[in-house]
């Protein structure tokens, strides 16, 4: 139904470009059945274009996909990842819940503004939105969210991660006991980083 929809606005719209990222590329066509030959359709349109990469999983984030396009659109709140990996790269994304999961707390971001229940209504809103000078205020804007899900946000999480298992392994290497290893990496995060980057589980 998500890849049918967008295919056929793409190709009832010349105006329309389409950049998609499946989480697995290699079975794609055959998920998609008869709506594959709506997908070549639509590549052969020249204005679609398939993140195919990847053996199992995709070569490529979801914000590689999200950063060539104007709007980024995330299907299934009981898995909001890939949504969240747009915003963070400071896309406009919008998140399409056909399930129904209200109890998400991504829903503090906005009913028809951020998040939908219905593809129509979803794309009634982006017409709305590309047509109206300068877009519908807020309109797939999570900056309200963004310090709650990121607070660093420097793209140096890489960084920090290995950082924190090197000091682990060097720890553990050291022979020293589980429980010293852990607080003191945990004291030293803390200098680096700020306490409240540390939660600390009781009990």
């Amino acid at each position: 139904v998500n890849y049918a929809f967008l295919l056929e606005k793409l190709l009832k719209y010349p105006w329309l470009g389409l950049v998609i990222k499946p989480k697995q590329p290699i079975t794609l066509r055959r998920r998609l059945g008869s709506v594959s030959e709506l997908l070549e359709a639509a590549k052969a349109t020249g204005r679609c274009y398939i993140f195919e990469e990847g053996a199992m999983q995709g070569s490529y984030p979801p914000a590689a996909a999200a950063l060539a396009a104007d709007i980024a659109i995330h299907e299934c709140l009981s898995a909001g990842t890939a949504g969240v990996e747009c915003a963070l790269a400071g896309v406009p994304t919008l998140l399409l819940d056909r399930e129904g999961w209200s109890v998400s707390p991504l829903y503090k971001l906005g009913v028809g503004r951020v998040v939908f229940t219905r593809w129509e209504d979803l794309w009634e809103a982006c017409v709305t939105h590309w047509q109206k000078p300068g877009g519908i205020p807020g309109f797939g804007d999570w900056s309200e969210m963004l310090h709650e899900l990121d607070p660093f946000r420097d793209g140096k999480a890489a960084q920090r991660i290995g950082t924190y298992l090197k000091w682990l392994l060097d720890g553990f290497k050291a022979g020293l006991p589980r429980e010293v290893v852990l607080a003191d990496v945990a004291e030293r995060y803390t200098k680096a980083w700020g306490s409240d980057k540390i939660t600390e589980k009781i009990g």
